[in-house]
């Protein structure tokens, strides 16, 4: 038993030895679904964007409208190990029989880390964790009864030269409740001509009484190694209620640090 042990934990930091870095940008933006990889030690990267969309419920004729711009902070301490947070700012308005109501604040802000536990190899995919913890200070319109967490299971494989697919399945609790849920995410992305990249994808969350079905889809054009512009939108019907949304955003890295002992 002890060499078994011995020899997994040999094998995790033989994984985690080698070099993760990569030339070029990698974000979780455009998309739903995030990456297996860390962003490299000694590296700064910040992905924002303003996410706008509605719903409507035609059975209650309930709809809804919202602005959300959000900011991710992802710094690595190892090669295959960044500290990140997510910072989000939410404005709403809904309409229903005529009466309006609206809300607004602080909605998303944690604190996490992604882990890359494997880069990938002979047909194996990559693989990693992305770690989230919320704790329960945000805007009394959205902050939930007490601290919630995620566990998000990552894989992703190149399929020949211009696809890659990535997959996403995570449990975590709401804050409201102790309960366990189930949300997914599958992406297949293709590289354009250029420096241009796109992708479709599925979403959702599972369980046995109400799971969901959404898509989205969008662009992504490489700048420059170091910084890349997305516009993607998507939409969703589930149980009498159409979701929609757009975004656009920007992702940059600052990798000077990388020559520098921090």
């Amino acid at each position: 038993m002890k060499k078994t042990s011995l020899g997994v934990l040999l094998l995790f930091f033989g994984f985690a030895g080698k070099a993760q870095y990569n030339e070029t940008i990698r974000t979780a933006r455009p998309g739903i679904a995030i990456g297996p990889f860390a962003v490299g030690k000694n590296v700064l990267q910040i992905q924002s964007g303003v996410r706008f969309g509605g719903f409507n419920e035609d059975q209650t004729m309930f709809t809804g409208n919202f602005f959300a711009p959000i900011s991710v902070f992802r710094f690595g301490i190892t090669e295959h190990i960044d500290l990140n947070t997510a910072w989000q700012y939410r404005a709403e308005n809904f309409e229903q029989g005529g009466a309006t109501s609206d809300k607004s604040g602080l909605s998303i802000s944690t604190i996490g880390a992604r882990i890359n536990l494997y880069e990938g190899k002979n047909h194996i995919p990559a693989m990693g964790l992305q770690l989230i913890f919320q704790p329960n200070i945000l805007s009394d319109a959205y902050n939930p009864d007490h601290a919630s967490f995620r566990v998000v299971a990552i894989a992703g494989e190149k399929l020949g030269h211009n696809f890659s697919i990535l997959a996403n399945i995570s449990a975590g609790t709401n804050g409201n409740t102790n309960n366990l849920g189930w949300q997914y995410a599958l992406s297949l992305d293709y590289n354009l001509p250029g420096k241009w990249r796109t992708y479709i994808e599925t979403y959702g969350a599972l369980a046995n009484a109400s799971s969901t079905l959404n898509w989205d889809t969008g662009l992504a054009y490489l700048v420059n190694n170091d910084l890349s512009l997305d516009l993607f939108g998507g939409i969703g019907s589930n149980n009498g209620r159409v979701d929609y949304f757009a975004s656009a955003g920007v992702s940059w890295r600052y990798v000077k640090w990388r020559k520098t002992k921090l």
